[in-house]
């Protein structure tokens, strides 16, 4: 009657072994493919306020084009050293956006305006070369 109890406690932990394994490899899978961006020519057009920006004020960036449907989008920031910041914006009906962007340290600047479009994120505008002196 032992060796019964304790091939059946042996079975239970192998299968949860196997779970938390399988969970673990579609965690991994998961995040390795959400929120990739997706190629292509932006849609929009994104401006600046400024450019060349003085170094420590605040610019102001507008954009048209974007997909009205959907509020929500990202702005992803790459500085000179190649170092990328994310921050959430939201997008009018009407297809606009706007907002501000504090400019250090001195560098170039790329920005890249995304939207989700079938859970990937895609590329809607985006402006390079902005100067920070």
């Amino acid at each position: 009657m032992q060796i019964r109890s304790i091939l059946t406690h042996a079975a239970q932990a192998l299968l949860e072994g196997l779970l938390i394994a399988t969970l673990v490899v579609g965690l991994i899978a998961g995040t390795a493919f959400a929120g990739k961006p997706s190629g292509g020519s932006p849609s929009g057009s994104l401006g600046a306020s400024c450019n060349p920006c003085a170094l420590s004020t605040v610019a102001t960036f507008t954009g048209s084009g974007l997909d009205g449907t959907n509020p929500r989008g990202m702005v992803a920031v790459t500085d000179g050293s190649g170092s990328t910041s994310w921050a959430g914006i939201n997008v009018n009906p009407d297809g606009t956006t706007s907002f501000v962007w504090y400019m250090s340290p001195k560098g170039t600047y790329t920005f890249k305006v995304l939207q989700e479009r079938h859970n990937r994120m895609t590329l809607k505008a985006q402006l390079s070369g902005v100067v920070v002196n």
